[in-house]
């Protein structure tokens, strides 16, 4: 007879656990009163979360630049324009792609563990995730900073870019150990 390991405990799912199809919670995201992990602390998070992904991006455009200097420089300056398009889009292709990705959030968001849910607690998609980077840039270039300001005054701490697009920045749910981390 064999001993067989005992069974790894697998948390019970509540209202704010993570379905198959990525949706936290359905219809409208819970009042902050009732969850309150989901919500707290999300305001200072975000903000640390795009410092640190202000500081990422410079990494990656200097990076970018210094590859178009040199492509440019080689190719005696003919693909300087395209090259400085394509750097200029960065930025918008690092928010889309990450926030329209499988964890929902940038590096930074992920960092301080937070993550962009849709209205019923979906994953935003790659057309939402866009549509936010566009109305977070365009309204950030036209209040230099002022649609933070809402944020303490609202239920949710949503920012203009969120109301826009239907958007709500949560907490992440805690990660489950892996097997392997759960055994002497």
């Amino acid at each position: 007879m064999t001993d067989h390991p005992p069974p790894v405990p697998v948390p019970t799912p509540d209202s704010t656990q993570s379905t198959e199809s990525g949706s936290r919670w359905h219809d409208t995201p819970p009042d902050p009163l009732a969850e309150q992990t989901l919500y707290q602390g999300v305001m200072s998070r975000r903000v640390l979360a795009y410092l640190a992904d202000v500081v990422i991006l410079a990494l990656i455009l200097t990076g970018a630049w210094m590859v178009a200097v040199t492509a440019g420089i080689a190719t005696l300056g003919l693909l300087w324009p395209l090259l400085w398009a394509a750097i200029a889009c960065i930025p918008f292709a690092y928010h889309t792609l990450l926030i329209g990705g499988a964890k929902s959030a940038t590096l930074g968001m992920r960092l301080f563990d937070i993550e962009v849910r849709d209205w019923e607690g979906a994953r935003p998609n790659l057309l939402q995730a866009a549509f936010m980077t566009a109305v977070f840039y365009i309204s950030v270039g036209i209040t230099a900073w002022l649609v933070l300001v809402i944020a303490p005054f609202n239920t949710y701490h949503r920012t203009l870019h969120d109301f826009a697009t239907r958007l709500v920045v949560v907490r992440s749910p805690p990660r489950a150990a892996a097997p392997s981390e759960l055994t002497p």
